[in-house]
């Protein structure tokens, strides 16, 4: 019998209309606002604690409050 699965790894959706003009007149690209963006809301890995014989990843990220739609 052949199976299948409905099952879905579905993340959040983030959507985000850039000002083009704006962001040439502060001469900011496209690419540079998605990067910011993506750190901003999914975080980026910058640094790395470690206490003892441990080791934790520092993440940078936007506080919860402001990664979420309003």
């Amino acid at each position: 019998m052949d199976v299948d699965t409905t099952l879905s790894y579905r993340k959040p959706e983030l959507q985000a209309r850039i000002d083009r003009d704006k962001a040439v007149q502060f001469g900011v690209s496209v690419r540079e606002v998605a990067n910011t963006l993506r750190t901003a809301v999914g975080g980026e890995i910058v640094s790395a604690w470690k206490e003892g014989d441990e080791q934790y990843d520092v993440w940078l990220r936007a506080e919860a409050g402001d990664r979420s739609s309003q």
